[in-house]
């Protein structure tokens, strides 16, 4: 139950490892994203595009974390019922199935 209230209320509690980042470069670029690692002269983001994003922290002009998820609102609107419950079902179980990925690639 509480998998199907997150998706379909996706900011009520976010752990703040995952909140989005709004970062606004120097150059006039905006990046989205999840901060994965943090250092005195890099700042790496993960986000839909990109699962790593390497951004020099002297480009950085402002960080701000939003307090958000990046799941959308309205997931339950886009996907039909079958796909709700694939998805449900992907997420109870996706520790398993990132094992399973990993050792088909390697």
């Amino acid at each position: 139950m509480q998998l199907l209230i997150a998706i379909l209320d996706p900011h009520r509690t976010v752990d703040q490892n995952y909140f989005q980042t709004v970062v606004r470069l120097d150059d006039g670029g905006v990046i989205h994203g999840i901060v994965v690692e943090e250092s005195a002269r890099h700042l790496v983001l993960k986000n839909q595009q990109s699962p790593r994003l390497v951004i020099e922290k002297e480009a950085v002009e402002t960080m701000i974390s939003t307090g958000r998820s990046l799941m959308p609102d309205g997931l339950e609107v886009q996907i039909d019922a079958s796909g709700m419950n694939d998805l449900i079902g992907y997420l109870k179980n996706w520790r398993y199935n990132r094992s399973e990925f990993q050792a088909i690639q390697e």
